[in-house]
Order: structure tokens, then sequence, then C-alpha cells
């Protein structure tokens, strides 16, 4: 739920509840279900609802373990429901995908609004979506189909428009916008697709001006796949590419870098990188075949990653996130999914890790 910062209901001396929150949009109930001991090593145990437990929502202390599937069907004319992205402002939900094609949640995902395009081309696919929380914007990204990226904004998540201003293209398509992050004053988008590269492959933005971007060239000898960007919100940026190699900045976008990263003794990855997050403090980064690996920021400026092995991811790792105290890894075989996994500890091991 969302986070709150005042309410009533707690009793301070015997933490009962439940304390109802008023600091969101929407109000939650939050009890202790159960008192933990330091002779059992056990916690305690928290549940939410948003009707004083009529209905109970879930365990924070289980977050992750459990999912509800949800199908959002297309609407008419549309021949590709390939959902790509998700991004969130408190219980503002939006997902994005082929054609297009945009669909919102105002409760937190329980449900959804009849997917609609936000373009008049269905060439249009929207590969990325974030929420620059700084100048309350939304920015999704992604290629018209015909050789031109495409990026477009909105404050309220209904109305959208495009940048005036895209980025100059070279190159064989690095027009294709794969991925999006924002931080410290900077957005920055990772370019590139099939075909041969070269070109720019990086473009750069002021958050309070997404109408003005500059391309960064990168060598074409990286490969031709640009999936991902993650910074640490601090001047730390890693873009993932093909070939193994990544590329990252220490400097808040002024000056990037090339590595092949390196970590646990074995020889660097030479397969496509298919996944870049921040998360609690460490940038994860993965690739073909299960490769995953993680990095704090002094680290990643040392090029001294840590092999994450163990995990039951064995694909295309493409999502990465922690919260309430768990890490979830998804991977995917062709746009099919295959594993999701939990753990409460980023580190190696088959019994740190359990499947979902």
């Amino acid at each position: 739920p969302t986070t709150q910062t005042t309410g009533t209901g707690l009793n301070d001396a015997t933490f009962a509840g439940p304390f109802i929150g008023t600091g969101g949009p929407t109000t939650y109930s939050v009890k202790i279900t159960s008192i933990g001991s330091v002779a059992s090593g056990t916690t305690d145990k928290f549940s939410y609802s948003k009707d004083n437990f009529v209905t109970t929502l879930g365990d924070f202390q289980n977050a992750g373990s459990t999912w509800t599937s949800q199908t959002v069907q297309w609407g008419a004319g549309a021949s590709n429901d390939d959902w790509r992205s998700v991004a969130s402002n408190q219980d503002l939900v939006i997902a994005v995908g082929r054609q297009g094609y945009m669909t919102k949640s105002t409760d937190g995902g329980e449900t959804w609004s009849t997917p609609t395009s936000i373009s008049s081309s269905t060439s249009v696919d929207l590969n990325d979506i974030i929420y620059i929380e700084s100048v309350a914007k939304w920015i999704a990204v992604g290629n018209n189909g015909s050789g031109t990226g495409d990026i477009r904004i909105s404050s309220d998540g209904t109305t959208w428009t495009q940048s005036s201003s895209l980025p100059t293209q070279s190159g064989t398509h690095p027009q294709n916008y794969q991925s999006v992050a924002a931080g410290n004053g900077k957005v920055v988008i990772s370019a590139g697709g099939m075909g041969s590269g070269g070109g720019q492959l990086i473009y750069i933005a002021d958050e309070t001006n997404l109408n003005s971007w500059t391309g960064v060239t990168i060598s074409s000898s990286l490969g031709t796949h640009k999936r991902g960007v993650a910074t640490d919100g601090d001047g730390t940026w890693v873009v993932v590419c093909g070939a193994g190699s990544i590329i990252y900045s220490t400097n808040n976008t002024t000056s990037w870098s090339v590595a092949a990263p390196a970590g646990g003794g074995a020889a660097p990855f030479s397969d496509d990188w298919t996944l870049c997050e921040f998360v609690n403090g460490s940038f994860i980064i993965g690739g073909f075949g299960g490769k995953l690996m993680y990095a704090t920021s002094a680290q990643v400026a040392s090029n001294s990653w840590n092999d994450l092995a163990g995990t039951g991811i064995t694909s295309r790792p493409y999502l990465a996130d922690f919260c309430n105290g768990v890490y979830i890894i998804a991977d995917s075989v062709w746009g099919n999914p295959s594993n999701l996994v939990r753990s409460t500890t980023l580190a190696s091991g088959t019994n740190n890790w359990s499947t979902v």
C-alpha cells in the first residue's frame, strides 16, 4: 500500500490496531497479526486492508510469495496484446505496450481501464514508461516502426503529447528507444535494437526540459541490443548492451566509459544483457542464459561486480525489484513468462531463493 504519514487507531503501548492511514490517495488499515520473538528467530507480522479487514489484502512479511494474474484484453483493432512496461505514482499505475496501447489502474493494480492507444498510428510500440516525481510527469518511449523513435509525455497519465524535439537519428536502428530512467536532474534513454548498430545510443535531457535531447555516440562494437538503463539517483548510471558490455557514467552523464563486467573469477559474460535495474542500493544486471550480477555504485566505478548464481533464473531476466524486504527477479522466453523468484537477501545460493 501507499506509504502513509498520519493516522489513528494504533495503541502505542500494546501495538494493537488497526492503524488507519490517511496520508495518501487511498486509506489503508494496518494491524499486527502475530508477535515474533528473539528466541525463536521470528519477526512481527503485519497485514493490510482497504475496508478495515472485511477483506485482507496481504501480509507484509510474505510480500511477493503469492501473485494474482490479471488479464487486460485490448480493444478492437489491436492485433498484438503485448504489455512491455509498467510504472506507478502512488495508486495510479500505467502499463504500456505494442501499438501505443496503455491501460491504467487507480487502485494499485486491482482493476484496470479498457486499453486505449495514445497514438493514432498502430505502428507505434511503447517499450518503457516511468514517472518523474521531481517534475510530476510521465514519459513513455518506443519507436514508430518506420525509422523514428517515439517519446510521449503526460502530466496526468491521460493526455499525452509527443516530444517536440526528438533526438537526432543516426546508424541502423538507434531510433528504437528501449528503456528510460530519471534521477539527479537527468533523464537518459537507451536506444538500439535489431540490426547492425553504431550511431547515437544514449540520449540525455534535463528533467525540466523533456523537449531538448543530446545524443552520445558509442562504438558499434558493443552489439546491437541496448535494452536497459538505470541510475542510483546520485550521479551513477549504467546502460546494458550486447556482446557482454555495459556503458556507465559516474559523473551524472557528463562522460561515459565502456566495460565488460567482471566478477567471481569467471570470464566476462559475452552474450546480450537484457536487464538493468537499481534496487535497494545495488545495480542488478542480467543476460541470456540466466546470467545475473550486482554491484554498488562504488563497485560500478571500479568494474567490480558480484556474481548472482543459484537464483533459479535460467533464460532472459527482464525484471528486478525490491519491496517490503523482498527481492523479486523474473525472466521470460521470447516474451512468455518463465521463472519468478524471490529472496530476502541479494546473495548467491539456491537456499536463498525460492520460486513463486
